[in-house]
């Protein structure tokens, strides 16, 4: 599962995920992040508690609805136009 992480401060902030990574958000930016990176992070929760940042999870879209294909017409090629007789 991910979350979103936005900058709402008006400085840039610096977040260490728990994996040991270093993330700069500059003001009014939004990053994706894994659950394992921010769960039960102290820095996160303090951030969040002062309202420095905002962490919302993101809901994956269902498959059925991304799997759907475009339906086109398929023209055979022993149909031959008006214009391609007259030439």
């Amino acid at each position: 599962m991910k979350y979103e992480i936005r900058n709402t401060a008006k400085r840039p902030i610096s977040i260490l995920c728990n994996t040991g990574e270093s993330h700069h958000l500059p003001p009014n930016y939004v990053t994706q992040f894994a659950e394992a990176e921010i769960i039960n992070n102290p820095l996160i929760e303090k951030l969040a508690r002062q309202g420095l940042i905002r962490c919302n999870e993101i809901k994956e879209a269902k498959a059925s609805t991304s799997s759907r294909k475009k339906v086109v017409k398929k023209v055979s090629k022993s149909k031959v136009t008006s214009k391609a007789k007259a030439k």
